[in-house]
């Protein structure tokens, strides 16, 4: 489909060159470069076809059959730890902790809690001296039996001791229960791993997206690199209604661009060429951190 570049700025539909279905919709954009005083021009291109385009609104069922057969491929090329940061993502509550292992890990940091709590007599004064006090006071203890821990530290560090073997019981208990869940949480993943097209066929397009940029680091949303990464196994761009700028597109690689034409060309600016370099060296130059911001476009 011919379409026309429309210059979005911080919106959300991940990192690529941004175009628009509708001649109309890049010329507002244009305008609004010129208002702030940029130079806007607007382009009419080839975009790739609608079986290399992730529909960010369609579930993955809903997918092209060539989409989705990419998409799998994109998903098995992840090493193990990335692997695993997509799955926890796409899963999310079949990968959280067991509702057991939840209470058993609350029944320990309540026993250790306490535990400090009994050692208030070396709490330096202040959060650390109110919050061993509150905490005392929550389980039963009087004012009086509070200060007889403070004035005889002694009394404390006695009780302290005295829950050392209910903590290692709950220590163990909780470990046990991680393991188990360690084990349960494997064969979730096995499964999804096994039947992906069935693990994936209620996640939508964006999800899948914002998945694959979560998966790819260990810090935040890499959404630059998701766009890269979907690029190297064949999917090239996202697709969606864009409300009021109707159907519109993320292309991640300007290679996979055709221009046709070039409106409001400046003065010995012909060579669509330039152009094209121009776009290729300010994708290579974005940075995005944590934020699905569109390239800003040519100049």
């Amino acid at each position: 489909l011919p379409a026309q570049r429309a210059e979005l700025a911080r919106v959300a539909h991940g990192w690529g060159l941004y175009f628009a279905k509708n001649k109309r919709t890049g010329e507002r954009y244009r305008k609004g470069l010129k208002k702030r005083g940029e130079q806007g021009q607007l382009f009419e291109v080839d975009i790739p076809e609608n079986d290399v385009l992730l529909d960010e609104q369609k579930t993955f069922a809903e997918q092209h059959r060539n989409v989705k057969g990419l998409i799998v491929k994109a998903a098995e090329a992840f090493s193990p730890e990335e692997e695993r940061r997509f799955y926890k993502k796409i899963l999310r509550r079949k990968l959280d902790e067991s509702r057991e292992l939840v209470i058993a890990r609350n029944e320990l940091n309540n026993l250790v809690s306490l535990q400090k709590s009994f050692l208030i007599a070396q709490a330096p004064k202040g959060a650390t001296f109110l919050t061993r006090k509150a905490n005392l006071k929550f389980h039963g203890f009087s004012d009086e039996q509070i200060q007889r821990f403070i004035d005889n530290p002694e009394i404390g560090i006695e009780e302290a001791k005295k829950l050392i073997p209910a903590v290692t019981d709950a220590q163990s208990k909780v470990e046990e229960l991680a393991k188990q869940d360690g084990e349960r949480k494997d064969a979730v993943i096995r499964e999804a791993k096994e039947h992906p097209e069935k693990t994936l066929e209620k996640i939508t397009g964006d999800d899948l997206y914002t998945a694959i940029a979560y998966a790819l680091t260990d810090s935040n949303y890499e959404y630059r690199e998701a766009s890269l990464w979907l690029n190297k196994h064949g999917i090239k761009g996202i697709t969606y209604e864009g409300g009021q700028d109707g159907r519109a597109f993320v292309v991640f690689d300007d290679e996979a661009i055709n221009i046709l034409n070039t409106y409001y060309q400046r003065k010995n600016e012909n060579n669509i060429r330039e152009n094209r370099t121009y776009c290729q060296r300010k994708m290579a130059d974005q940075r995005f951190q944590g934020q699905k911001e569109p390239f800003h476009g040519y100049p």
